[in-house]
């Protein structure tokens, strides 16, 4: 059983006994003619869909431990759609193929915190059969508004890592794969064209390939990254290229830094490289905290995970409450993959993005920006306003976590105020013999002039 349907068992097994209990859960019926429609209610509701004959298709089918068929992905062409079915509907849906269109009615509970339907039913019949069309998008295109586009059918061109399990699209967002629907992922690294349906889930952005053969190899070059294969290493820059589970030994004067967490993951600094480092296991807990700074000790970390899986620790040295590990300037321009999880600071303007988030933008380059650490910084208010901010880039979304609640300090940029100085100098110290001041430099012809408090014949 996958981890959606897993995940999913737990909550409809509550949510089953609460309904049983007379519990009220359901907000609000709602009719829809589009899968979109669902996808953006903001609350649990009760909901009915009806289909339009030939626009709806299966993208997936999974089935439980009885054979049948437990969840469904439906595809229309700009969104996808994922059904949880603890109980069998009442429409024949054990006969399901993949490309099968489905036409009629459809009623069901929409789950808004998992962003998935709970036990779809309604008056549903199968349709004929076709290929999947999925869209050609961009990295940025997906992650942006990545909780809309959950479970939709996408075509990118980018780089697959084989020893990453990673595909890093030509715009520069990264990508989990799995091989959730059993497709085959492929077996080396090339640059290429993939074709998967997206997650986004909690510590990365995933890419399920749905057919075989869903990665295209082309002839375009690409830089393999370079890997290192150690028991041990002595700094986040070198566990980075580790492909093996590793010790991430602390000693000499190194210091990590704990810039803030999200759930079980916590984002670690040293002043020049920032990791994820995800404690699923839950070992980490009560040991650090936000601002923490281990000065020594090991950490044990299974880099095979993707963003280096936590299991367990030594001798650690842990100083409480320090002060930040100051970020690393940087022009939004220069951000790349290298630069993931690391804390910067950042000029721009902050501005509405084209979803309704916020991003920071310098010129022609532009970075999401979030509150996810929760700090309850109000965004909107710092709309227009130029300056610097400081922020860990996350991968999740492709976005930049601002941090801490003084993150933003407003300005103009440092390049462009010394050269407004630098003219401004030019025209105040540049004077006639007489004391006159010369405001337009290009006039001075032959002659003494005053420059800087000295006469200069100028010839």
């Amino acid at each position: 059983m996958n981890t959606i349907m897993y995940r999913n068992n737990i909550i409809k097994y509550i949510l089953t006994l609460l309904l049983g209990a007379s519990v009220n859960v359901v907000i609000n019926a709602q009719n829809f003619s589009t899968i979109g429609e669902i996808k953006r209610l903001t609350s649990n509701t009760h909901f009915t869909i009806t289909f339009q004959p030939n626009t709806v298709q299966v993208a997936m089918l999974e089935r439980n431990d009885t054979g049948n068929v437990g969840g469904t992905y439906l595809w229309d062409g700009k969104d996808g759609l994922f059904l949880f079915n603890d109980i069998l509907p009442s429409w024949p849906i054990n006969d399901l193929k993949v490309g099968d269109f489905v036409n009629g009615t459809l009623s069901g509970e929409w789950e808004y915190k998992y962003w998935d339907v709970y036990n779809a039913d309604g008056e549903i019949t199968i349709g004929t059969n076709a290929p999947l069309v999925p869209l050609q998008a961009t990295g940025k295109d997906i992650v942006e508004n990545g909780v809309y586009n959950k479970f939709g059918l996408y075509e990118i061109n980018g780089v697959y890592n084989l020893d990453r399990l990673q595909f890093i699209s030509d715009d520069g967002v990264v990508f989990s794969l799995e091989d959730i629907f059993h497709q085959l992922l492929p077996g080396i690294s090339s640059h290429g064209t993939l074709r998967a349906m997206f997650y986004q889930g909690e510590i990365a952005n995933y890419l399920w390939p749905y057919q075989t053969n869903a990665f295209t190899p082309d002839d375009k070059p690409f830089t393999q990254e370079s890997n290192i294969s150690s028991d041990v290493v002595y700094s986040i820059a070198d566990l980075k290229k580790c492909l093996t589970s590793t010790k991430l030994e602390i000693k000499d004067g190194y210091k990590i830094q704990v810039i803030n967490s999200l759930g079980n993951a916590y984002f670690l600094w040293d002043g020049k490289q920032g990791l994820l480092l995800h404690d699923g296991l839950r070992k980490m807990a009560g040991m650090i905290n936000r601002g923490s700074v281990i000065t020594s000790g090991s950490l044990f970390c299974d880099t095979r995970a993707g963003f280096f899986g936590f299991t367990g620790s030594e001798d650690l040295v842990i100083e409480d409450n320090q002060a930040d590990i100051a970020p690393v300037n940087k022009k939004i321009k220069d951000i790349s993959t290298t630069d993931l999880f690391g804390y910067f600071r950042l000029f721009g303007q902050i501005e509405k993005g084209r979803y309704g988030n916020y991003v920071l933008r310098d010129g022609d380059t532009y970075i999401i920006l979030t509150d996810h650490f929760k700090y309850g910084i109000d965004l909107e208010k710092l709309i227009g306003k130029q300056g610097y901010v400081n922020a860990v880039y996350h991968v999740v979304g492709n976005c930049f976590i601002v941090h801490p609640e003084t993150f933003f300090v407003e300005g103009t940029d440092g390049i462009t105020s010394t050269r407004l100085s630098e003219q401004e100098n030019h025209k105040k110290n540049f004077y006639t013999i007489d004391g006159k001041q010369i405001t337009d430099v290009s006039s001075i012809q032959k002659g003494i002039v005053v420059e800087n408090g000295k006469k200069v014949i100028r010839e």
